[in-house]
């Protein structure tokens, strides 16, 4: 099944665990490669490729989620010709508020710089971050493919350059930039009644600055952690520049949003309401029900029940994706070890309604999970 956009398959990829080196030009190289995996129209969903944030850090390199400049890129991940290309400058205007983060942290990121031209064709070698970013684009585009990004905006790292201009637009404890959740201790939450207009400009002049480098769709990480009115309001500005951008919402489980509902947020949203300002949602309400049938310790019945009940649900045109792993969950191939019956569930879950993610690696059976520290993918 395929959307109004075309997405039949949505191909998963962590740069800096992708290939021989972890960078663009691994991605770039295998292109091929992925057009054969994910077929032509697949969209190359980019996991977070901006720098990481030092500060309360996970694991050697942090969490790609613990984001330190929405506007800049990785140098870890653009490329040996471009890492040197640094800038310590910030994309935002100064707060009279005080912050007591360092911005040290920031002179290690690549900023893009919105000119040049890169030749679609050939994918030829650019030399600076942005003209390295095009490239990807502009490659995917020439082979039949688009490219999604992802957007957290519930948060950044506790040493981002928003915290440092603009520390009154977080959740605060003790006076400082804090997250909401502590398990995720390497971050800091927005507070969207505190930061107001302003935050909910900035971060839509955020999406029009990757939808100006020819992005076609944003995979939006815990979406509904995040006021669906501006979720509404930034599709609408954005179709202004990409009319036929794909939106994909992070949504919860059934146990998370009830969780959310008796905890704090008595009005958080449901996959239906999500669906105003999103094409496709995650499967995660059925997420727990799809691992007990694999583990055999529920009917397959109940599961077609489940998907009946969304299908009912969720207004005309609007999809759930399927997968049997993402960068979140278990591989498969370490839940089931049967090669037939790793390919028998596999199969079941691609030709259920909805677009099928495919997280790079599962088609050649990898069992490492995405994390923290070196490591890196061969196909």
């Amino acid at each position: 099944m395929t959307t109004s956009q075309g997405a039949a398959v949505i191909y998963q990829v962590f740069v800096r665990q992708y290939g021989p080196t972890g960078t663009f030009d691994d991605v770039i190289v295998d292109m091929d490669r992925i057009r054969d995996v994910a077929g032509d129209g697949a969209y190359i969903h980019i996991l977070p490729c901006h720098p990481t944030g030092l500060l309360f850090r996970k694991g050697s390199l942090g969490s790609p989620y613990s984001i330190r400049s929405y506007k800049q890129l990785d140098p870890a991940i653009v490329g040996a010709t471009v890492r040197a290309n640094t800038n310590t400058g910030s994309t935002l205007p100064a707060s009279s508020a005080s912050s007591t983060v360092s911005t040290s942290a920031s002179a290690a990121a690549v900023t893009p710089e919105v000119s040049g031209s890169v030749s679609s064709a050939k994918c030829t070698t650019s030399a600076d971050g942005v003209g390295k970013f095009r490239e990807l684009v502009e490659c995917a585009h020439s082979k039949g493919l688009k490219i999604m990004m992802d957007v957290v905006f519930a948060h950044t790292s506790r040493d981002s350059d928003v915290v440092v201009h603009h520390p009154e637009w977080f959740y605060l404890s003790g006076g400082i930039p804090a997250p909401r959740v502590a398990e995720w201790s390497d971050v800091a939450s927005f507070d969207w009644e505190a930061g107001g207009e302003a935050l909910r400009a900035y971060l839509i002049d955020v999406l029009m600055y990757w939808a100006d480098m020819g992005v076609d769709g944003f995979r939006c990480d815990v979406a509904p952690d995040i006021p669906l009115d501006f979720w509404e309001r930034a599709r609408k500005t954005v179709a202004t520049k990409t009319p036929n951008m794909l939106w994909l919402g992070e949504t919860w489980t059934l146990a998370g949003v009830e969780k959310k509902r008796r905890r704090d947020c008595p009005m958080y949203p449901a996959d239906s309401e999500m669906c105003r300002a999103f094409d496709l949602l995650y499967d995660y309400d059925l997420y727990q029900l799809w691992r007990a049938c694999v583990a055999g310790e529920a009917p397959v019945w109940r599961y077609f029940e489940g998907i009946r009940l969304q299908s009912a649900t969720l207004p005309p045109g609007k999809h759930k994706i399927r997968f049997v792993e993402t960068h979140d969950k278990d591989r498969m191939a370490s839940l089931v070890k049967s090669k037939d019956k790793l390919l028998a569930w596999t199969a079941f879950a691609a030709f259920l309604p909805g677009p099928f993610l495919v997280y790079a690696g599962q088609e050649s059976a990898a069992i490492k999970k995405f994390v923290m520290a070196k490591l890196r993918l061969h196909f």
